[in-house]
């Protein structure tokens, strides 16, 4: 129990505290001694030292390792009032990652590694839901903060994945009708949400993200609508240049656009971005850039009729949809059936 400690707090020789082979050295050691009696003992050690740890703000390479070794040992996860101390400080943590590199093979550790941590709270808030609520909130403190000195990481996606899709409605009701969140908040927990998209494996961000811009719509924060969608709406389109991210920045972009329709100013935005995505789509030849270029096509001729009265800014849009067409009588259907706006006062 001494050597731990000390392993913990000094390092071992020219090792640091922090570097990962000390963890990996108590990770081995705690899978040769599981039949000791005194296994118990660090295990009561650990869950005080692996909180200490995350509050230090570990790279994500060491908390990953950390990760890998309290999923094998659950024994040394935090109990009580003290596991959701560990979930906020973990998830603070996250809010901290960054990845520098923009080599492919660090961005995919950098990716895996933030996988584990997110997987360790995922398992943590199974086995305690009591940690969940409270995990979310601090989410939320982290995306809402203007603080300009700090930027929360856009890693903080990958919990999203993990977060039960029926706790949709009652969330994003209690943030929007919350009298305590400022509308400078709201507005930068938007815009961070919405840059979660270009996290590569986040699942359900397109469903969280449309459900805040619902559900701020029911409320009449149309400012902040009106404001983020012409501050992210080139980001979002941007996604759309990437696969992995492409069907959740579709999701996106088809709601800002058609809820955005008393002005064609966040249309115009992307409308000189179109004609290279729409080649670039034709050229790849993969099924998938087939079957988006028809959806695309869709929403941009709906668009294009909707606000009807710039036939040379459309003119090479046209061209280079041309082939890929919908019939007149989809586009009317469109107009008519789904092009219901959301911000009707100011239509």
């Amino acid at each position: 129990k001494t050597f731990v400690l000390g392993l913990l707090h000094q390092g071992y020789h020219s090792l640091d505290r922090k570097d990962v082979a000390i963890l990996d050295y108590i990770h081995n050691g705690l899978k040769l001694i599981m039949s000791c009696p005194s296994v118990l003992d660090l295990f009561s050690l650990l869950q005080v030292e692996v909180l200490r740890m995350v509050c230090e703000r570990p790279e994500p390479q060491l908390c990953a390792r950390l990760s890998d070794l309290l999923t094998d040992f659950v024994q040394c996860i935090p109990k009580g009032k003290l596991s959701i101390t560990f979930c906020q400080q973990l998830v603070r943590t996250i809010g901290h990652f960054q990845c520098v590199s923009t080599q492919e093979r660090e961005l995919r550790e950098y990716v895996s590694q933030v996988t584990k941590v997110s997987n360790l709270l995922q398992n943590i808030w199974k086995a305690e839901p009591a940690t969940l609520l409270p995990s979310l909130q601090e989410v939320f403190a982290s995306i809402s903060s203007t603080d300009a000195s700090f930027e929360p990481s856009v890693a903080l996606a990958s919990l999203v994945q993990h977060i039960p899709l029926q706790m949709i409605t009652v969330l994003i009701r209690s943030l929007t009708t919350d009298p305590n969140v400022k509308d400078a908040s709201m507005t930068q927990a938007l815009c961070r949400m919405i840059d979660w998209l270009s996290w590569p494996l986040a699942q359900h961000v397109d469903t969280w993200v449309i459900a805040l811009l619902k559900g701020l719509a029911a409320v009449q924060k149309f400012t902040i609508l009106i404001d983020v969608t012409l501050l992210k709406i080139e980001l979002v389109f941007n996604r759309l240049w990437f696969p992995l991210v492409r069907p959740g920045a579709l999701a996106v972009l088809s709601h800002m656009l058609l809820s955005f329709q008393h002005s064609p100013e966040a249309f115009h935005l992307i409308v000189p971005h179109v004609v290279n995505l729409v080649h670039s789509f034709k050229n790849d030849g993969l099924p998938s850039s087939t079957a988006f270029l028809v959806q695309l096509t869709e929403l941009i001729h709906c668009m294009m009729y909707h606000y009807s009265g710039f036939p040379d800014l459309y003119e090479p849009i046209l061209e280079a949809i041309k082939s890929c067409s919908v019939a007149q009588a989809e586009v009317q259907w469109h107009d008519h059936g789904s092009l219901q706006p959301l911000h009707l006062e100011l239509k």
